[in-house]
């Protein structure tokens, strides 16, 4: 069971993942001045270190004329980790995570102990990419709009597509969603979730009010002001995650919250 007071994020994580993926993303982006349009941190089931992958236009075109049906190849190509000229670059900056994830690993005993551990780092991994997003790292304004970023886990899940839509203006997000992004198994089984306030509001009282508003908490704004000063705290809990999501998006402010397995 995850315990009501663990913040399924860990900042120390959030740093390291932080410095030794911006490492890498700006290695590869200054070693190879191309248009890029995809750049992910990969990891497994397990959530084991991640590497970096990315795709450019100019290594699209270069990797399709390889190939006797170049279209084909294109749509095999286009979203493919794997396959792009620049997996795993970089991987030297990821070493400090890897012996980490390792120390960790050794002090869980138990399934629960290992499930909180993976949310953990999966949030801690998508926080980077988010605070890496923010510095301008992968451009802004119309730039912005031309590349994809994203945590994935592979074999892909739908998790990938719900991180997808909260690292990305939708916009960016087109050709993705509509190309290779995995829809949920069933809708009528969306996980629950609780929605997490991690870090204090920027607009003070404004952002408050807001808050309540949208989340529709049954709280006067006395009692609300009196819970965030304990932050992390649990604003909603054991919602629909996609609605969560919507929710966090509405009120314009993602870095401050955090979604959590809902346990009954």
């Amino acid at each position: 069971m995850i315990d009501d007071e663990l913040l399924m994020i860990d900042v120390d994580l959030v740093k390291v993942i932080k410095e030794s993926a911006k490492k890498a993303i700006v290695s590869l982006f200054s070693s190879y001045n191309e248009t890029y349009y995809y750049c992910s941190l990969i990891t497994d089931g397990f959530a084991n270190c991640p590497i970096i992958s990315a795709w450019s236009w100019e290594a699209l075109e270069r990797e399709v004329q390889k190939s006797d049906n170049v279209e084909e190849a294109k749509c095999h190509l286009k979203w493919s980790y794997a396959d792009s000229p620049y997996c795993m670059y970089g991987n030297e900056y990821f070493s400090e995570i890897a012996e980490i994830f390792a120390s960790r690993d050794s002090s869980l005993s138990t399934e629960d102990e290992e499930e909180n551990e993976f949310y953990i780092r999966m949030n801690s991994m998508e926080k980077a990419m988010s605070e890496l997003d923010e510095e301008g790292l992968f451009g802004t304004g119309k730039q912005r709009l031309g590349i994809v970023i994203n945590v994935e886990i592979m074999p892909p899940d739908y998790s990938n597509t719900l991180r997808a839509l909260r690292l990305n203006p939708r916009d960016a997000l087109n050709e993705w969603l509509e190309e290779i992004a995995e829809e949920p198994e069933n809708e009528k089984t969306e996980k629950l979730v609780n929605i997490v306030l991690i870090d204090s509001l920027p607009n003070g009282l404004k952002d408050l009010v807001k808050i309540k508003k949208t989340l529709s908490l049954n709280l006067m704004p006395k009692e609300l002001l009196s819970i965030i000063h304990n932050i992390p705290v649990k604003l909603v809990t054991g919602i629909d995650e996609s609605k969560a999501i919507d929710l966090i998006k509405e009120l314009g402010l993602p870095n401050i919250f955090s979604l959590e397995p809902f346990e009954e």
